[in-house]
């Protein structure tokens, strides 16, 4: 999916925010932990922490047997999440969380312990791996099969992925491109 964006001088004034308060990416730190909907059996998990994906479509798609995707990263660190990037998850989240308000389902930043057929997993990420190789559709930003949720077979299809290099890293086209391929999904 291809998300309109406004020139990066526009952009650039979107979030300034002074750093301070570094916390590490792993394990996922407590204070970035939210549920809009606490045990609800549908789930929407907003992956900010990185994933290693295997046994999926998109590693038949780019034939590799593992895609260590990287965490969210304001300041290429992928080993911790400094204050900005910190706002910045809690914002996606609340948004997000805002969008599927109307419906039951619990969007978390929590990784479920079991991912069972009714379990979204958006992958928010850069376009490119660990290794620097490109991730699914990386020039966009974002995708996900459509239809799978709910599915027997609904692992193979995850993650849905939102690249948030290719969307600025700007909060509120990050969090609109997680709904969207979240909608994607269902």
């Amino acid at each position: 999916d291809a998300f309109p964006l406004p020139s990066a001088a526009d952009a650039s004034t979107l979030l300034v925010l002074e750093e301070s308060t570094v916390v590490p990416a792993s394990p996922y730190p407590g204070a970035l932990e939210f549920h809009s909907l606490k045990g609800s059996t549908n789930v929407i998990f907003l992956d900010f922490d990185g994933a290693t994906v295997k046994d999926t479509a998109w590693n038949v798609m780019l034939g590799r047997t593992t895609i260590q995707a990287v965490s969210f990263s304001l300041d290429q660190d992928f080993l911790s999440f400094s204050e900005d990037e910190q706002i910045a998850i809690t914002r996606i989240w609340q948004r997000v969380a805002e969008d599927f308000a109307p419906f039951d389902v619990d969007v978390t930043t929590v990784a479920p312990s079991n991912f069972n057929h009714r379990t979204a997993h958006i992958l928010i990420t850069r376009s490119r791996d660990q290794s620097g190789r490109a991730n699914p559709s990386s020039s966009s930003g974002g995708i996900s099969y459509v239809g799978v949720f709910g599915q027997e077979n609904y692992a193979y299809f995850r993650p849905s992925w939102v690249y948030y290099d290719n969307l600025l890293s700007t909060e509120s086209y990050i969090a609109e491109a997680s709904s969207h391929e979240a909608g994607h999904n269902f």
